[in-house]
């Protein structure tokens, strides 16, 4: 009887088969996990579209609310009894409607707002010595923030949460639990993205407009002649224009490279937005109209049009 001797795998080509099985599941995985990003990046665009619709509902309801302020009209006479003229009548006209849009900007600081500053603020003197009254929201969110003082870690995320909890309770049934948590773990909830991330908001973004180099906004123009701020209906506000909501994720990175301490603000004795040298939009600089960092790119938004 003979014996066959089988010839055995060399220690070459074992190293080729375990190369070539490393390589397939290299490929494997990475798909896997380009899968997962594009899931992820589905997601995070449905939580903020969802989001974009209730904050503009909210903005927009300003067009048509009634500002609880009493305006003076101009009388016919000065105390001497001489006659206003028609530029002085111009005048307190202009004055009267700086004042309104100083209160519809207060009213919305108050009602929606972006930071904790906005909550613990009080009311502020606008134009004419003039004073909105503190709106009840304001004074739920001020109730809310004494009861329970939050961290400093997600200012803009846990306002945009408490804007929409508390202001428009019944559009939480839209939000499902794997869209909410509290990333910082300090009672104050957050909407997040799906990396867990915390979702942020800005209700002025001047930064954002297509008339800077790098905007990254596909719906805020920076045109103040032909998109002034709707708000500002006799355009007193010769920096005025359309200011959008912003609403963003930090994306797959999750990197926080912008600095949203920094105010936008209106001036309460012109009722004029002012913007300090720096102004935040999603993950980039801008000093002076020029943008001066890219690393906006892979944020996710409601400035661009796939999110809408």
């Amino acid at each position: 009887m003979q014996c066959r001797i089988t010839k055995g795998f060399t220690l070459v080509e074992l190293l080729v088969t375990v190369s070539i099985i490393g390589i397939l599941m290299a490929m494997v995985f990475g798909a896997l996990h380009a899968a997962q990003n594009s899931a992820r990046e589905a997601a995070t665009k449905a939580t903020i579209a969802k989001l974009n619709g209730i904050v503009m509902e909210r903005m927009n309801s300003y067009l048509t609310r009634r500002v609880p302020i009493r305006l003076e009209f101009c009388p016919s006479k000065h105390a001497d009894g001489t006659p206003y003229t028609h530029d002085e009548q111009v005048e307190w006209f202009r004055m009267n409607a700086k004042t309104r849009l100083a209160a519809i900007r207060d009213l919305q600081r108050m009602e929606m707002p972006e930071r904790f500053a906005d909550v613990v603020d009080a009311p502020a003197t606008l134009p004419n010595n003039v004073t909105v009254p503190d709106p009840q929201l304001h004074r739920l969110y001020a109730s809310k923030y004494a009861a329970k003082k939050p961290s400093d870690d997600n200012n803009h995320a846990e306002c945009l949460y408490i804007l929409v909890s508390l202001g428009s309770p019944e559009a939480m049934e839209q939000f499902r639990q794997n869209e909410i948590g509290d990333t910082d773990n300090d009672g104050w909830p957050e909407f997040i993205d799906g990396w867990g991330k915390p979702i942020y908001w800005l209700r002025w973004a001047p930064g954002c407009a297509k008339s800077n180099s790098n905007g990254y906004s596909g719906i805020q123009s920076g045109d103040v002649v032909n998109d002034h701020d709707p708000f500002d209906t006799i355009k007193v506000d010769s920096s005025g224009f359309h200011l959008i909501p912003l609403i963003w994720s930090y994306g797959r990175s999750g990197a926080k490279n912008v600095d949203v301490g920094k105010d936008v603000h209106f001036s309460s004795s012109t009722s004029a937005m002012i913007a300090p040298d720096t102004i935040c939009g999603p993950g980039y600089y801008v000093n002076n109209g020029a943008a001066t960092d890219d690393s906006a790119k892979g944020n996710i938004t409601n400035h661009s049009v796939e999110s809408r």
